[in-house]
């Protein structure tokens, strides 16, 4: 199954259908703010896994504010260029099942299980947090954003990711804080311009 996703996301990737500059997914790092990101993300110098990173600037401005940013994508099509447009910063072709157990302060998770959610079962979700949770130093934190509304099977391949089918992978095994970011005035997504939250 992992080498058939990490096949898909090459695919996507490299076929433009994701766009061919940078995207946020969700909403841009600035939207947040400094001030939020760092109280979500902990004391700078925190090694953070940003998990499922595909071509977004998330990457770089975590390392910007201090943190020690190890960016993984099953798709090795991506890490390439991001490589390439970030050479200073730690790359991995890695999937988000498989993180190297106690090994990060922070696992940042910026719309990954949503994607996880939308092309594949819950039980890739839930293989998902499983690796997070092994991943974790004592005293680690789970950082995890996802669209706010389910998305259905009705529409864009039969969505069915956003924030109540992760919260519920998340419940059993973590202490959720849920909180809601305000909506970006913008499509949350490359590939569908009419996806908002």
């Amino acid at each position: 199954m992992e080498q058939q996703d990490a096949a898909f996301w090459d695919a996507e990737y490299a076929s433009g259908a994701l766009g061919e500059r940078a995207f946020d997914w969700l909403f841009d790092f600035a939207e947040l703010g400094e001030a939020r990101w760092r109280a979500l993300l902990g004391p700078a110098g925190g090694r953070v896994a940003v998990v499922g990173c595909g071509h977004a600037s998330l990457s770089a401005s975590v390392a910007a504010l201090g943190y020690d940013a190890v960016s993984m994508d099953s798709s090795a099509t991506v890490i390439e260029a991001m490589r390439a447009a970030h050479p200073a910063l730690a790359w991995e072709v890695r999937d988000a099942r498989d993180l190297p157990p106690r090994s990060f302060d922070v696992v940042l998770d910026k719309a990954c299980l949503d994607a996880v959610l939308c092309y594949a079962d819950a039980s890739a979700a839930e293989a998902c947090v499983a690796s997070y949770a092994r991943a974790l130093r004592p005293g680690g934190r789970l950082v995890v954003f996802a669209c706010a509304r389910e998305h259905g099977g009705a529409d864009h391949d039969g969505y069915g990711g956003g924030a109540p089918r992760a919260l519920a992978c998340l419940e059993e095994r973590f202490s959720v804080a849920y909180r809601e970011v305000p909506a970006p005035p913008r499509p949350i997504s490359p590939a569908f311009g009419d996806v908002r939250p």
